[in-house]
């Protein structure tokens, strides 16, 4: 398990680098606890379907097949032992276990993705993947060992718990007897440490909110894991980042571990004997480069400036394994809702000093959106935001104490497709058992106009035409969509009382919004293809309708469009043309006027001039114009001034009759 070199240059490039938010029942308006995850593995094929799994029963004696999920593509994996939306395809081949696990009798129905998600008795995780100093594998490679990885371990969590209390405990024992996995290079002597282990955020409907930290254990094989409760009252942020450190086992109703969870970091020199024991502090990645401290210590700052602006954190501490420098939550400045955390989500540091839509970097029209560069192409690294390009979805998942509802309406998962600064986050009833066709349907790499994931990712990457403009009308169409889903949650809520059966009050109406407003946003899409193209903004078919959308000023100036032309020498005879075609009368017409014949035997005869005549003549000109012009006024100016002759006939002018 010694740290090589190579693990120093792999740290900038977590491949799922996730931000998980948990608050607690305390914190919320309504006394609901929450988690958040925004999924921004888009670099990767990923299957982009929320998949029902249904509630099932099994004989005694029956096992469950363990898979690997993380590097499948689409599907993430077939079985005969998750329902008909992971059940073989034509086409597609039945996926090998990895192993078996002793299965219960009974499993809960839950909402899948590439992680298990949200369970009909409201179970709620979310996942950031984290680095360590431990590494593993899948035992389909020669050197591993292990079969767990984050992915089923939340699944089966979900199958088998109401109780974040329940889904720690049983993750916990899972991993250290089949030994935990996480993200791996194919190499051993090279292991990837960067994104080796995993942090979970898990909600339940009786208010309780942990988090659930592993790593591969001893040889690389087994586990080591750590879970704290998170404080009713408060806010916790895991940015790619493990955030708990000292553990006091004797409260367990606080704190959980493996029974090994200090002697490997005592026989590693990872922790000292006479000093607390630092989780954190002894299995998070160390690294010297500035760039892993701020990927996941900008956000954690952010999301707790947020939140808790009185706090007045500083942003440029950066997030360190071995010397805390942000609490492990905070308590809001004031109550949030799902909406809340939303927007957190939608962040790319918006007013502060840190704000990706200035700068050169966000080009002309304000992109906060960086894209990965070569690896080895130039040294440094983008500022990290919460929103991303890449994210696949994110989820605000709420868990609520409502004996007047089902548990299956009681749940709610706010999901969004594709970027989250422009998505909207549709309600779905963690009891419902459908979603419609377009909500599940795309593939990562065919446009798919029937695709609610197509309808956003394409309105999202039609805004780097012209970001600040067209994210301001992505905004308002996205603002108003999700004032609607609130009002429409809160009516299926009323609709709902008495314990009715989430497919009959919640999904129908939940469907029916989903389907509306991915049909609005297709329109919406192609308004924005009309209105905004070839670097125009069209606003109508009539004269007067389409406006050159330019550039801003501020941009020109740090550009060659000022200094342009810098590379122009024309020869002299196009100076001397370009004097004579310039000469007018005082008037503004041309002093001559010639054919095109003529023209042409006018420019032979000024060529055969010497030079500086062609100035000469015309200065001599403009002098003889100017003083026949003065001799001209001066004496009209004589004549006029004669007194006229008076007769009988004319009267004498005076004042009173002028």
């Amino acid at each position: 398990m010694r740290l090589t070199i190579a693990a120093v240059a792999a740290v900038a490039a977590i491949g799922n680098a996730c931000t998980l938010i948990g608050v607690g029942s305390k914190a919320t308006h309504d006394g609901s606890t929450m988690v958040a995850h925004t999924n921004d593995a888009g670099s990767n094929p990923n299957d982009l379907r929320l998949v029902r799994v249904p509630a099932m029963k099994f004989p005694p004696g029956a096992q469950r097949p363990v898979y690997e999920v993380l590097r499948n593509g689409t599907p993430r994996f077939t079985s005969e032992h998750r329902g008909p939306n992971y059940a073989v395809q034509p086409g597609q081949i039945l996926s090998t276990p990895l192993g078996f696990i002793p299965q219960v009798n009974s499993t809960y129905a839950y909402w899948d993705h590439d992680y298990g998600m949200q369970n009909e008795v409201q179970l709620s995780i979310a996942e950031s993947t984290c680095s360590c100093k431990t590494a593993g594998w899948p035992s389909s490679l020669p050197h591993g060992r292990n079969i767990m990885s984050i992915e089923e371990l939340s699944k089966i969590a979900l199958e088998r718990c109401d109780t974040a209390i329940c889904a720690v405990d049983t993750m916990g024992a899972l991993a250290e007897e089949y030994g935990f996995f996480g993200e791996y290079s194919e190499d051993p002597t090279s292991p990837e440490y960067s994104s080796s282990c995993e942090a979970l955020g898990i909600a339940d409907k009786y208010g309780d909110l942990w988090l659930f930290h592993v790593l591969t254990g001893r040889d690389n094989g087994g586990a080591i894991w750590a879970a704290q409760k998170v404080a009713d009252t408060d806010i916790v942020a895991v940015p790619n980042t493990f955030v708990i450190r000292e553990l006091n086992l004797s409260d367990p109703s606080k704190f959980r571990a493996s029974k090994d969870v200090a002697s490997l970091a005592y026989e590693m020199g990872w922790a000292a004997r006479d000093t607390p024991f630092d989780f954190t502090a002894a299995y998070g990645f160390v690294n010297a480069s500035s760039a892993k401290p701020l990927y996941g210590g900008r956000r954690m700052w952010r999301i707790y400036d947020l939140v808790a602006p009185s706090l007045q954190l500083d942003p440029t501490l950066g997030f360190h394994a071995r010397v805390p420098t942000y609490p492990f939550s905070v308590a809001p400045d004031a109550l949030v809702t799902p909406e809340s955390i939303m927007r957190i989500l939608q962040d790319h540091y918006e007013g502060s000093v840190f704000d990706l839509t200035k700068g050169a970097a966000a080009g002309p029209f304000g992109d906060p959106t960086r894209y990965a560069t070569p690896k080895g192409a130039v040294a440094g690294n983008w500022e990290r935001a919460i929103s991303m390009h890449r994210t696949t979805h994110s989820f605000v998942l709420q868990t609520r104490r409502r004996p007047d509802l089902s548990d299956g309406v009681a749940g709610l998962a706010w999901y969004a497709h594709g970027e989250p600064a422009n998505a909207v986050y549709f309600p779905i009833a963690c009891g419902q058992n459908s979603l419609p066709d377009v909500f599940v349907s795309g593939l990562r790499g065919v446009f798919d106009s029937t695709s609610a994931w197509w309808a956003f990712h394409f309105v999202s990457n039609w805004a780097h035409l012209r970001y600040n403009r067209i994210h301001r009308s992505i905004a308002i169409k996205r603002d108003a969509h999700q004032m609607a889903a609130r009002v429409l949650q809160l009516e299926v809520d009323a609709s709902c009382i008495g314990g009715l059966a989430a497919d009959k009050c919640a999904a129908p109406v939940f469907n029916n919004f989903i389907v509306d407003v991915v049909a609005r946003w297709w329109e919406f899409a192609w308004h924005l293809v009309g209105k905004f193209n070839d670097g125009y903004i069209i606003v109508s078919n009539t004269i007067g309708g389409v406006h050159n959308g330019g550039y801003p000023s501020e941009w020109l100036q740090t550009t060659d469009f000022v200094s342009y032309p810098s590379h122009y020498n024309p020869p002299a005879a196009v100076v001397e043309q370009e004097l004579y075609a310039s000469a007018v009368y005082g008037d503004g017409t041309p002093t001559i006027i010639v054919t095109t014949s003529e023209a042409s035997v006018a420019s032979g005869a000024w060529e055969a001039l010497p030079p500086g005549f062609l100035l000469g003549f015309g200065c001599g000109m403009g002098v003889l114009l100017v003083v026949g012009a003065i001799l001209g006024f001066v004496v009209s100016r004589r004549k006029t001034e004669q007194p006229p002759a008076l007769t009988k006939d004319a009267p004498e002018v005076t004042t009173e009759s002028v």
